[in-house]
């Protein structure tokens, strides 16, 4: 009798053992994999966490996970379009298409950009993201997610240009400045920058326009020039408020740069703002 306890036992428990050790080892695999730089097979790892409904804190981890390794698996992708299009070998560029369906069967939310805003490139739409903020409203990291899904509405490419309606994007960062300054967040110094970047972007068109329309007849004057001062001193003021954070350290050189370009009146913010190819 006590050996048919002993085994009774284990084996009621077996499937809620083997459950837990299955979520504990996906999250360590893709950490491991993520480490070693193997972003499509770490979103791979991920998959039994992305495609269950069950919400958990194991999701939560997996649904962040991915969002980051989209963003990757993008540029990767792109990579490998502009090899395979150029007769460079490659050795993810034949497997591009599948890669791109299952990554969205998990719910990636990846396509392609045919020469929208010129990129000619992959683009992640930020399903992940979307997915994480629906799913999980109060975790510590919506503030987070928050900016990140913002910024991929007004900025393409992973890059500081501009490529939407200008007014609209200085109203979204105002708003999540307003709504998140007193917690100290990273984002929001972030947040600051971006409004930097679009006021020097938008003194910079009124300023050289020929840099962006060509030839041009006579130099701006009257009302542009005044619009371009009221720029720069937006911009010059939240350069200065990035500046001051104890954040982003790489991000500070280039802001102190762009603030002394602006302060001497330098050629510069000019590709800030995307107005087309």
């Amino acid at each position: 009798m006590r050996y048919i306890i002993s085994l009774a036992v284990p084996l009621y428990f077996l499937p809620l053992m083997f459950s837990f050790g299955e979520v504990q080892n996906t999250l360590e695999k893709t950490e491991v994999l993520i480490a070693e730089s193997k972003f499509y097979e770490a979103m791979m790892a991920l998959e039994p966490l992305l495609m269950t409904d069950q919400k958990s804190k194991d999701q939560e981890e997996a649904l962040w996970h991915a969002n980051m390794l989209c963003e990757e698996l993008v540029t990767t992708l792109t990579t490998d379009y502009h090899k395979t299009r150029n007769n460079i070998p490659s050795d993810s560029g034949p497997m591009k298409r599948e890669k791109v369906e299952y990554l969205n069967r998990l719910g990636a939310g990846i396509y392609y950009d045919e020469g929208e805003l010129c990129s000619d490139s992959y683009l992640y739409d930020y399903d992940f993201l979307k997915r994480f903020i629906e799913n999980y409203p109060n975790s510590p990291r919506i503030p987070i997610a928050e900016y990140y899904l913002m910024r991929s509405k007004y900025f393409r490419w992973g890059g500081d240009t501009l490529t939407e309606n200008e007014d609209e994007a200085l109203k979204a960062l105002h708003a999540y400045v307003k709504k998140y300054a007193k917690n100290g967040l990273a984002e929001v110094y972030r947040a600051y920058l971006d409004i930097a970047h679009i006021n020097h972007g938008l003194w910079a068109l009124l300023t050289y326009p020929e840099e962006f329309f060509g030839p041009m007849d006579g130099l701006p004057s009257g009302e542009g020039l005044t619009r371009a001062e009221i720029y720069k001193a937006k911009a010059l003021k939240y350069y200065a408020k990035f500046i001051a954070n104890k954040y982003y350290p790489d991000l500070k050189k280039s802001a102190r740069e762009h603030y002394t370009d602006l302060i001497q009146n330098k050629k510069s913010g000019l590709f800030f703002i995307f107005v087309g190819c």
